[in-house]
């Protein structure tokens, strides 16, 4: 109340008319400007939220890609292991069936040279 006090009606008036005054310029020179401007960074920031969300997308598919050949590459190591294994025995049997028989060949021919 005390602020009503130290200024004049005049004063008011002459101040709420400087203001609506400016007010139509601001909004006759720039408030097009103004929603251009928020009309932009609008459509700026939708089309960054289209760009996320396809990313996201391809980010998901890549994921699932690589998860699928990650199992087909296990499977195969899987296959590999147990085929080397596979073959190991088979090697292995091998040299066994090799030394008894060159053991029996030993032992028969030590039998003849005693003789």
């Amino acid at each position: 109340m005390e602020l009503l006090k130290l200024l004049s009606t005049n004063e008011i008036v002459a101040q709420t008319v400087c203001f609506l005054l400016l007010l139509v310029i601001l909004r006759k020179f720039t408030w097009n400007k103004f929603l251009k401007l928020l009309d932009a960074r609008k459509e700026r920031i939708a089309s960054d939220f289209r760009k996320i969300d396809t990313a996201k997308t391809e980010i998901e598919r890549l994921k699932d890609s690589y998860g699928e050949k990650l199992a087909r590459i296990e499977d195969e190591a899987r296959e590999k292991i147990h085929a080397a294994v596979m073959e190991g025995r088979r090697a292995s049997e091998e040299i066994r069936s090799r030394h008894r028989a060159t053991r029996r060949n030993y032992l028969r021919k030590q039998k003849r040279a005693s003789k």
